[in-house]
Order: structure tokens, then C-alpha cells, then sequence
């Protein structure tokens, strides 16, 4: 008995390497133009013609999986018989190359799957976690689908880089390597396909990071196996958007934490010019719009009093969004105040953070805000939207300065504020530091890490 693909197109396309054809019985799609014609050796039918078929499973390949899925069910398909991209365990060919891990059990041996190897949020602070595992003995390894510039960092730690592209498309039971080990790090709710598995001889650490957009396309949450999974958020917004699509699960907090690079005092006379930051990915999300608009709205004596440095690039998703922001700095001539400069390395980031008089944290969602811990650490005025979690610890006016999500003239005013109070200014910086420390310097999430990973350890094995 064989499988249906519901979809013929890019998606298949993508992935058929790593599929086992000889499982196919046929493809379904609703395209009148490719119904009849042959692909890969296998006929595309229509999807009335398909269930006709006896097939043990229908896998959908498309973007579209909420629509074909409803299509199915009504259809009459049973849901446990349909399955989409990332549960292709039962049809994906074996690898002729093979991924040398030491298969003899360990109690130290740890693996933790990241969506990417960026220098983001979420996979970075899993890099942090991993340093502190290792610096305790434990035999760690960071797999992902894709390689990225974060590889780099692991590997002058000496923390094995697995790269498997079938990460994008199995669960956990599809990847023979991690038998050896103790226990598993799933990073990120996005890799939630992982734990649609049948054995959970493995515990499971799921560290959840994204806010509640990014939940809204998610898809088959009924076959995640959570039995021997501990899930922890870094934060309460990052606790609350998981509740919302499964709010019978308990959650425990696992705040992020960063090597403290120093206090660098700010020199007493410096230019007059003040060096605004906004870090992050251009995209809607991280609100540079609402910078640009409140930065747009001073008088020009005031806009020639600082420069907004926005250090990020656009990817495909923030292509229009970047286009329309750059619009907005050319009509109202800010392009001598607001800059562009790309992405940085991590050297790089550090020296715009020394250098920073204000950093900015518009976004209209985040979990926590790697941004303003950074900035904090080296004891930099922050100007946070209520969005972020990390308005937990900020008290407006102490320690840093919030302002309402999406409020532009609210933020007008925070910056506004900022130049006409140094004297507070000094004091706020001085709280921010002492905030780092007391919450989000690296000895703090040490310690918690080894006391979750030692629960982890001593929980019964099956």
C-alpha cells in the first residue's frame, strides 16, 4: 500500500530528493492541466479520482494545507490518514551519506535542533545555552537543516554543527543519529513537527521563544507527542502565545541570559550628535515604520541632534515593507538622519552598542528582546514598545522608557524626553545596568540551565 501526494508543484519539487518514489502511488491536485499528464513516473489524477485509490496515507505538499485539508475532510478522508511537508518519516528514502555520531548511550550526550544558524534571537541564545552545557561536561552537538554564520561560533567551542535537510520534513523518528543520546533540545516553537513522533523513549527540552503571530499558519498540533517533553518559555508573552494553541500544558520560565562584554562608561564629552540604534530583521514586525514615522514628525533643529543607524536587512517577506519605509525617508528628506547600514558581525554589533546613546525597541511583538538586553548590559538608555516581554523588568522612567505598541507620537516623545533630561538619563543608565545583572547576565541563566538539565537527567528512562 502506497501514499498520495496532494500537490505537484514547488513544494514537491523541493523535497522529492529525499523522497522514496517507489511509495508514491499517485499525485492529486485540482489543476484540470496537470490532471492526466505523468510526473516522476506516477499519474496525476483528480482528488475524486485519487481517494479512490487504496493508499495508506495522503500527504499534502503546498502552501495551501488548510484549504486541502479541509478539502480532504470533507472529502471523507480520515484526519489521522492525512499528513503535510515536515511528516514525510514513512516515505523519505534512505541517505547514501551517513552522519557520524558516537551511538554508545551517554548521560551527558546532549543534541538541540535550531530552526536556523543565524545570528538571530532564538539561536543564539540556544548557543548560549549549549556553551553552558559543555562547560559542564556534557557532550553536546546543535543540528539544523541549514548552515548559517552561527556555525562558525559553535565550532571555535568545539560543539560538533550537524547539517540534515531532512530536519525541514521528519519527526524525530525519522533521524536514526539521535538514538545516542540523553536527552533532546527542540529550539523554538517552529520545529513543533519534531515531536509529532511514536517513540518517546528520548526527553525532550522544548524552549519556546515566538510571540502569537507566528502561531496563527500552524497546522496538525493534534500529533504532537508531548509525553517525556518539558516545555519552558523565556518569557510570560512567550508563555501566553503558546497557551493559546495548547493551553492544557504546563510551562516553566527559562529567561535568556549573555556574557556580560563590560561595563563601558559613556565619555563625558562626547559629540553632540546622539546615535540612535534600531536592530533587527526589516520587517513590519519589528516596527521600523513606527521609528521612521515618530523621527519624521520632529522639527528638523531637533532630527539634526541625532542619527538613527537601522542595522538589518530585508528578507523576501519584508521586500514591499522595506520599499515603502525607504519611500517615507526620501519624501520627508531624512536620508542625512535615518540610515541604512546592512547586518553585522558580532564584533561589529558590540562596537555600535559602546557607541549607542539610545537604542530603540519598536516592535509590535517579541517574546523578550535580545536588543535590549544587550543594550542594557552596557548600561544604554532603551526605549521599549509594551509589545516586548522585556517590559517585565522595565519600569518607565527607572530603568528604561516604554511606550505604547504602534504609538509613534508616544515614542516621538520618549526620544524627545531622553534629549531634554540628561541629568535622569544618567540615572537610567545606571538601573539598566544594575537590571542586567540582576536578571539576564550569563551566571543566573547558568545556574538555571544545569539545575533543568539535571531534572532532565534524573526523570525515569523507559
Amino acid at each position: 500500500m502506497g501514499v498520495l501526494i496532494f500537490g505537484a508543484g514547488n513544494t514537491y519539487q523541493k523535497y522529492k530528493h529525499l523522497i522514496d518514489r517507489d511509495k508514491i502511488l499517485a499525485f492529486i491536485d485540482n489543476s484540470s492541466y496537470k490532471q492526466g499528464k505523468i510526473i516522476d513516473g506516477k499519474i496525476v489524477l483528480s482528488v475524486k479520482d485519487g481517494l479512490k485509490l487504496n493508499y495508506e496515507y495522503i500527504y499534502i505538499m503546498s502552501v495551501s494545507y488548510d484549504e486541502m485539508y479541509q478539502e480532504l475532510v470533507f472529502g471523507g478522508v480520515p484526519e489521522t490518514k492525512i499528513l503535510g511537508i515536515h511528516n514525510l518519516d514513512k516515505i523519505v528514502r534512505k541517505s547514501s551519506e551517513q552522519i557520524h555520531i558516537n551511538n554508545e548511550m551517554c548521560h551527558k550526550r546532549v543534541i538541540a535542533f535550531s530552526h536556523n544558524l543565524s545570528l538571530s534571537g532564538a539561536p543564539w541564545a540556544l548557543y548560549g545555552l549549549m556553551k553552558i552545557l559543555k562547560s559542564h561536561d556534557y557532550n553536546v552537538q546543535v543540528a539544523s537543516s541549514t548552515d548559517g554564520e552561527l556555525r562558525k561560533y559553535y565550532e571555535r567551542e568545539n560543539i560538533k554543527v550537524i547539517i540534515d535537510e531532512k530536519i525541514d520534513i521528519v519527526s524525530l523518528d525519522g533521524l536514526d543519529w539521535i538514538r545516542s543520546a540523553n536527552f533532546i533540545i527542540v529550539n523554538t516553537f517552529l520545529l513543533y513537527y519534531l515531536l509529532e513522533r511514536e517513540n518517546s523513549d528520548i526527553q525532550v527540552l522544548w524552549w519556546i521563544h515566538e510571540p502569537e503571530d507566528l502561531y496563527k499558519d500552524v497546522c496538525g498540533l493534534h500529533n504532537i507527542n508531548l509525553d517525556r517533553v518539558s516545555v519552558y518559555a523565556v518569557s510570560k508573552v512567550a508563555e501566553d502565545a503558546f497557551h493559546k494553541v495548547l493551553p492544557q500544558i504546563n510551562v516553566q520560565s527559562l529567561v535568556g541570559g549573555i556574557e556580560d562584554c563590560g561595563y563601558i562608561a559613556q565619555a563625558e564629552h562626547r559629540e553632540q550628535t546622539l546615535t540612535i540604534l534600531d536592530i533587527g530583521a526589516i520587517n513590519k514586525i519589528k516596527g521600523q515604520d513606527i521609528l521612521i514615522n515618530a523621527v519624521k514628525s520632529l522639527d528638523n533643529q531637533i532630527t539634526n541632534c541625532f542619527k538613527v543607524y537601522l542595522i538589518g536587512e530585508y528578507d523576501k517577506q519584508g521586500y514591499f515593507f522595506n520599499n515603502q519605509i525607504k519611500g517615507v525617508i526620501d519624501t520627508a528628506y531624512l536620508s542625512k538622519t535615518i540610515m541604512y547600514v546592512g547586518n553585522y558581525n558580532y564584533e561589529q554589533m558590540q562596537k555600535a552598542y559602546q557607541n549607542a546613546d539610545i537604542v530603540v525597541v519598536p516592535s509590535r511583538h517579541e517574546t523578550l528582546s535580545l536588543v535590549a538586553i544587550e543594550a542594557m548590559m552596557y548600561g544604554k538608555i532603551c526605549i521599549v514598545s509594551n509589545a516586548c516581554g522585556i517590559c517585565e523588568y522595565i519600569r518607565d522612567r527607572e530603568n528604561g522608557i516604554v511606550f505604547e505598541s504602534e504609538n509613534s507620537d508616544q515614542l516621538k516623545q520618549a526620544i524627545l524626553w531622553v534629549i531634554n533630561n540628561p541629568d535622569k538619563v544618567k540615572e537610567i543608565r545606571k538601573k539598566a545596568r544594575e537590571t542586567f545583572l540582576k536578571y539576564f547576565n550569563i551566571t543566573i541563566f547558568e545556574k538555571k540551565v544545569i539545575t533543568v538539565a539535571g531534572q532532565i537527567e534524573s526523570s525515569p528512562q523507559i
